[in-house]
């Protein structure tokens, strides 16, 4: 949040719709880089203020995220729950992070998620899995 209230000037013309998506991103980025442990795409999401410009996020032509995909990125930590933010996104990879820890967020339930690969790769204990056979 203080990024975006640091920058209130580049901000202010999005739509609340989109700073929460902003937000969503930001708090999985500081969830999972710590200190010298940044992702693969750490410039970008630090210093661009486009989240579509971001390395692993896909937009639309509406700047609506529609997936996420940080195969390898070097994740370390639990997802924040506030992934949920971005309610347009529709697959999330997280392969080849051997440094997430927790459980799946289960608001990810409530998401409208169409792809969610896990892989042998993934630290994680499956706390809830809806069904995506949609």
């Amino acid at each position: 949040m203080h990024r975006i209230q640091e920058n209130e000037d580049v901000y202010t013309a999005y739509s609340d719709e989109r700073l929460r998506q902003i937000y969503g991103l930001l708090a999985v980025y500081f969830a999972t880089s710590h200190g010298d442990n940044c992702w693969s795409g750490a410039v970008a999401w630090r210093h661009e203020y486009d989240e579509c410009t971001w390395e692993g996020v896909l937009s639309n032509l509406f700047h609506e995220v529609v997936e996420l995909d940080f195969t390898g990125f070097g994740l370390d930590g639990a997802i924040p729950s506030e992934l949920a933010l971005i309610q347009s996104v529709r697959s999330i990879r997280l392969d080849d992070n051997s440094g997430l820890t927790g459980q799946i967020p289960a608001v990810f339930g409530r998401m409208m998620l169409r792809k969610y690969p896990l892989s042998n790769h993934l630290a994680w204990r499956v706390a809830f899995l809806p069904d995506w056979s949609v």
